[in-house]
């Protein structure tokens, strides 16, 4: 299969690497040691507390939104306590967070309210791949600069209801949205150690948030991510509502996944690659679980697995599957043409940026998917809200997409509305926000506003 990239952050840069046809795993292999180039190794405090930089301020200059915006202070914090108990990144360097700690006004912010947001980044299939991108930014920690660079959710972040919220950025280093659960022995690739131990990490990190953070005192907490951090959301959302029940019992928390709403399917020329690459993730590296519990049982009794036996829980690793599962309140945002989807589920190559330009068949195959992303979020229970929109866009909480429109409601007033109302209870009163023709854009919708 022609799976082009590790990275789905970023549809500008997918675009540029218009990689030819190859195998998934020399693909693989090729785009990670690429990211490579550049890396510098770093020297990691290792006391009995995670290692906390100094508050620092960024004054960069362009666009605010795009990495820590003018003003505002993130601190960078390595997970070395859970490195300790043996929960590292693939190549055994720590985790880490960033967390804002004053907006871009230079106003401290709220500790009461929290946005804990997972990076995205993709995932490998194999464990040379994997051992290939843990020479990347996204399988070792060992780059990461003092202060955030570029980062998804900016638009989220800096969103006129959420301005003021403590922001926890969750750096992606175990390539499975922090499920990944081989405790010991790590796997040997060739002279390479690789480190499947992304379900410590989580752990880790909210150790970390609730004894150093004050996450403990927090009155409402959105769970987010995009992309992978969106698969993140989805799978990881009912046991980060258990752990704060616990841990930050005054909390009230509602969860936001962006893009990943992705369906089980054979892509158009009926190749089962992604069905076959998220199995593999599930099952070698013991990711079992990490999944959402109510969703693995469901699978097992629908494909006859004997009661305990939670092999066909891989079912789970969809976000249009395990949704209708998550007891968590829940807000869908996705598109229904979905550029990396289009890339690296359906198969549309290059012309997965622009619908109307592929073939009838693909547009027909395509615009199928799509239907179906809808009938299921038809099905959703009551307590989930959505933006299902017909723009092309992966990544929706950056600022490039936040006043996108469907039905003439903004993608950010969507957002806000059903934020509050889902802190109150009331979120299943409020409609969802789905684009129900097939046209690009459909009816008056905005796709590309000015920023």
């Amino acid at each position: 299969p022609n799976w082009r990239s590790i990275d789905d952050r970023s549809s500008q840069d997918r675009a540029r690497d218009s990689l030819s046809a190859m195998s998934k795993q020399a693909s693989l292999m090729r785009v990670s040691l690429v990211c490579t180039i550049g890396i510098v190794h770093a020297v990691y405090a290792t006391g009995p507390t995670q290692h906390i930089d100094p508050v620092s301020t960024h004054p960069i200059g362009g666009r605010v939104g795009q990495g820590a915006g003018e003003g505002e202070q993130w601190r960078r914090v390595f997970l070395t306590d859970a490195a300790k108990k043996g929960a590292v990144c693939l190549d055994g360097s720590p985790g880490a967070y960033y967390i804002r700690t004053r907006t871009t006004n230079g106003v401290p912010t709220d500790p009461k309210k929290f946005i804990i947001f997972m990076q995205g980044g993709g995932w490998c299939f194999s464990d040379e791949s994997c051992a290939a991108r843990a020479l990347t930014k996204l399988g070792s920690s060992k780059a990461y600069p003092a202060v955030p660079e570029p980062m998804e959710g900016t638009g989220l972040f800096g969103a006129p209801a959420f301005i003021n919220h403590t922001v926890v950025y969750g750096m992606y280093c175990d390539g499975m949205s922090w499920g990944a659960n081989i405790t010991n022995p790590p796997v040997k690739v060739g002279t390479s150690t690789v480190y499947y131990r992304g379900r410590g990490l989580l752990d880790g990190l909210f150790d970390s948030l609730l004894t150093t953070a004050g996450l403990d005192s927090a009155s409402e907490v959105l769970w987010s991510g995009c992309s992978a951090g969106g698969l993140t959301t989805y799978i990881h959302a009912d046991w980060v509502t258990a752990r704060l029940h616990e841990g930050a019992p005054h909390a009230t928390v509602v969860a936001l996944a962006d893009a990943m709403f992705s369906l089980n399917t054979v892509d158009f020329a009926g190749d089962s690659h992604w069905p076959s690459f998220m199995q593999w993730v599930y099952s070698q590296m013991h990711s079992s679980d990490s999944v959402n519990e109510a969703c693995v049982d469901h699978m097992a009794a629908t494909y006859g697995v004997p009661a305990g036996n939670r092999s066909a829980g891989w079912r789970c690793m969809f976000g249009s599957a395990v949704a209708p599962f998550v007891q968590t309140p829940l807000f869908v945002l996705n598109s229904k043409y979905d550029t990396w989807q289009a890339k690296q589920i359906i198969g549309a190559g290059n012309c997965s940026d622009h619908i109307s330009t592929c073939p009838t068949d693909l547009i027909a195959f395509w615009v199928g998917y799509g239907h179906k992303m809808v009938a299921i979020l038809d099905s959703l229970p009551p307590r989930h809200g959505a933006y299902l929109g017909n723009c092309q866009m992966h990544c929706q909480t950056g600022p490039s997409s936040w006043g996108y429109t469907v039905n003439g409601t903004s993608m950010g007033s969507a957002v806000a509305t059903w934020y509050a109302a889902a802190l109150r209870g009331e979120q299943a009163t409020l409609p969802r926000h789905v684009d129900r023709c097939d046209e690009l854009p459909c009816g008056s919708d905005v796709c590309h506003p000015p920023v």
